[in-house]
């Protein structure tokens, strides 16, 4: 293979080409948000949100049962009459 075109040389010489230059610079933000620290966040904020929303389910629920079952429900009976007999009121 001494007579062939292409060297090992050449390939490791020319560094980076342009496309891979601007593929790198455009994926940098992305490694950021799935990097291991910000995945372990992600995950982090999901079982909070899903444990605040359970918990303040059971706790709604928990409350309507003892609302209705341990406080009394308490009505109007009578009928309420102006005391002023027979004058009329203009406002």
């Amino acid at each position: 293979m001494a007579g062939s075109e292409y060297s090992d040389d050449e390939i490791y010489e020319e560094g980076p080409s342009s496309q891979a230059i601007v593929l790198d610079a455009l994926l940098t933000p992305f490694r950021v948000l799935f990097s291991k620290t910000a995945l372990r966040i992600y995950l982090n904020i999901l079982l909070f949100s899903v444990a605040t929303v359970v918990l303040l389910g059971i706790s709604s629920i928990a409350y309507g049962i003892f609302y209705f079952r341990f406080i009394p429900t308490v009505g109007v009976d009578r009928e309420g009459r102006p005391s002023l007999g027979n004058r009329l009121i203009r406002l």
